[in-house]
């Protein structure tokens, strides 16, 4: 069902498209680009096609109304439709929020090494001496504490440990 404003907007617009339509009739073709015209007859169709969208969004405006929908004007208290209180939900807080970590590989040579992670579904890559994955800013969660193959370790921004390591199927 359309909201009260969105109907508003409907009428508005098909009224200005049955206005824009009517001063745009003339005994010639409009030109809409050098080269090409638009016969009166297509002019003649939107106008009677944004008419009859207008009809029709003020048919069933007036039938809301008459309902006591939306875009009801009264001035009884007892007609008046007071919009119910939202309350907004609190956001969780980020230790609360689940993470899903998982550790997709080890590679580089010697002491070189990457690990590739998965967290929430976004991939980083991390790399032994650097804490923050390659590309994100001082603001991200989770740090790189080691990487001993084969498993990682990493700490969020509250200092708590977390050791990932690869599963059967990867090695």
């Amino acid at each position: 069902m359309l909201s009260k404003n969105q109907i508003a907007m409907l009428i508005i617009v098909g009224s200005s498209l049955t206005s824009a339509c009517v001063f745009a009739e003339t005994d010639s073709p409009t030109s809409i680009a050098p080269g090409y015209a638009v016969p009166r007859t297509v002019d003649q169709m939107l106008s009677i096609d944004a008419q009859r969208a207008l009809m029709n969004e003020q048919r069933l405006l007036l039938e809301e109304q008459r309902k006591g929908g939306f875009g009801r004007l009264s001035s009884t208290p007892e007609n008046r439709i007071e919009p119910a209180e939202v309350k907004p939900k609190e956001a969780p807080k980020p230790s609360e929020i689940p993470v899903q970590i998982d550790l997709l590989g080890i590679f580089g040579i010697g002491s070189v090494l990457q690990a590739d992670v998965e967290i929430n579904g976004n991939r980083y890559r991390y790399k032994r001496g650097y804490e923050l994955p390659v590309g994100v800013g001082n603001d991200f969660r989770y740090r790189l504490v080691s990487i001993n193959t084969p498993c990682i370790s990493l700490s969020d921004t509250n200092g708590t440990p977390r050791k990932i390591c690869l599963s059967r199927t990867s090695l």
